[in-house]
Formats: C-alpha cells, sequence, structure tokens
C-alpha cells in the first residue's frame, strides 16, 4: 500500500528513533519497522473506510487519496531512463484514465 509508505516515513521524519527498531518473522520471511508497523494503521483504517462507504458520493475523495499514495509509491519505486517509455506510460495512462473516467 502507497499510503502505507507515506505514513511510515512520515513518522520517520518526526520520530526518526523508531526506524530503527526492526521486527522479523522468519516463517514469512518478512521484515519491517516499528514505523512500518504505525504507518500501516492508518492506511489500513483509511482502505477498510473507503471499502465500507465505497459506493457513497463522497466515496472518489478517500480512493483519490489512496491513488495519490499509490502514485508516489510508484514515483518512488520506477526510475525511468528514457523519455521515449515516459510517454508511452503517460499517454497509456492518459486512455485508461479516459476509459474508467467516460466509458465506466
Amino acid at each position: 500500500n502507497g499510503l502505507s509508505t507515506i505514513f511510515s516515513h512520515l513518522i520517520d521524519y518526526f520520530i526518526p528513533r523508531l526506524q530503527n527498531i526492526e521486527y522479523n518473522i522468519h516463517r514469512l520471511d518478512l521484515q519491517f519497522t516499528l514505523s512500518d508497523l504505525i504507518g500501516f494503521i492508518p492506511a489500513g483504517f483509511l482502505s477498510i473506510i473507503w471499502f465500507l462507504t465505497r459506493r457513497n458520493n463522497y466515496a472518489w475523495i478517500l480512493q483519490n487519496i489512496m491513488c495519490i499514495g499509490l502514485l508516489l509509491a510508484l514515483q518512488r519505486t520506477v526510475r525511468l531512463t528514457n523519455i521515449k517509455i515516459a510517454s508511452i506510460l503517460l499517454g497509456t495512462a492518459f486512455f485508461y484514465d479516459i476509459f474508467w473516467v467516460f466509458l465506466s
């Protein structure tokens, strides 16, 4: 969840010592810090609230917040070295958006 990463980084900024406390779950091969765990709580809460209210008129606000988190996490992860690839991805996203806004 992109929101979890954003909240985790906010917690790291305000309380940096929490990123030094690490947890390991060996059976699942999972490693995370205390700030990751605390950041997951509001992200999970927003996702659950959106799921429960997704059919209401105001649910688009929560959906946009989750999308912003996803896009920020994507920007942080993906490194585009070629302007041609970036243009293709932007064009694809444009037509994807047109499909969901006008055709669905």
